[in-house]
């Protein structure tokens, strides 16, 4: 789900060619078919949902086949049921920037971002500029 900020940036434009100029500056990419129908999409109801929003703008959307896990701070199951793109820093240096499938744990709150690699799930925060943020001391 993107931020507040860009939804609103994403709901005041007028073309779909402004929809991939404003992709482009956040270091995204986007079809001209994607910005089509996002702007159509928008206009014919005057608002995306969050879906997609995430589809059209460089998310991946919902993971088709959701997974479950189990939260390391309190054994709840957690539904890893959309991906976020997530810095990764390693150190205080930044790593890698990707898709993860993500997930809140309904009882402590957390969000956690599953690694596949190795097959942990790590907690995620939303830093000040929007962007998920994983940190770790150890790589991947």
């Amino acid at each position: 789900m993107f931020n507040e900020e860009m939804t609103k940036k994403i709901r005041g434009l007028k073309s779909p060619e402004e929809i991939m100029e404003l992709a482009k500056e956040s270091g995204m990419t986007i079809s001209p078919e994607e910005a089509k129908k996002c702007f159509d999409s928008m206009n014919k109801s005057g608002e995306l949902s969050d879906d997609e929003l995430e589809n059209a703008v460089g998310g991946c959307g919902s993971y088709s086949a959701s997974i479950y896990r189990q939260c390391p701070q309190c054994g709840s199951s957690v539904e890893m049921g959309q991906f976020f793109d997530v810095k990764v820093i390693i150190h205080g240096e930044v790593d890698h920037q990707w898709g993860y499938p993500t997930g809140e744990c309904p009882k402590c709150k957390v969000r956690f971002a599953y690694d596949h690699g190795s097959r942990t799930l790590n907690p995620i925060y939303m830093d000040e500029k929007g962007q998920w943020v994983m940190s770790l001391n150890h790589r991947l």
